[in-house]
């Protein structure tokens, strides 16, 4: 169905994201940290990146701004995803610095899949 690119530090999440996307036939590339981001979507070209807002080191949105600054990655949709930065002016800094959605954790596989089937309608 397509690859999508998952960062989250906590690896019990990357699981539960990794078996929610594979049992819908989606490939998953995962990281657990921001560190490689730019280069490992320019290599690996996936369709969607997911992304925790409050990593250890740098943050979510720190590298969302880093995908949109470079010319090979400003076009991947991205979803947030965070358990702590759920206020709204979380939110709408997700959406400015370029977030296609932003999920709660926790969340459900359906919200996840919906958000993913939403935001990549939107791409095609």
């Amino acid at each position: 169905m397509g690859k999508i690119l998952v960062i989250d530090d906590e690896k019990d999440i990357r699981k539960i994201i990794r078996e929610y996307l594979e049992s819908e036939n989606y490939d998953v590339i995962e990281l657990e940290s921001t560190q490689f981001i730019v280069e490992t979507a320019k290599n690996e070209h996936p369709n969607m990146i997911i992304i925790d807002v409050a990593l250890s080191g740098e943050d979510g949105f720190t590298a969302a701004k880093k995908l949109r600054d470079d010319e090979d990655t400003f076009l991947i949709p991205i979803i947030f995803i965070s358990a702590q930065k759920n206020e709204y002016k979380d939110i709408v800094e997700g959406f400015f610095v370029g977030a296609s959605d932003y999920i709660a954790k926790p969340f459900t596989k359906k919200e996840l899949l919906t958000s993913i089937s939403k935001v990549l309608s939107f791409k095609s």
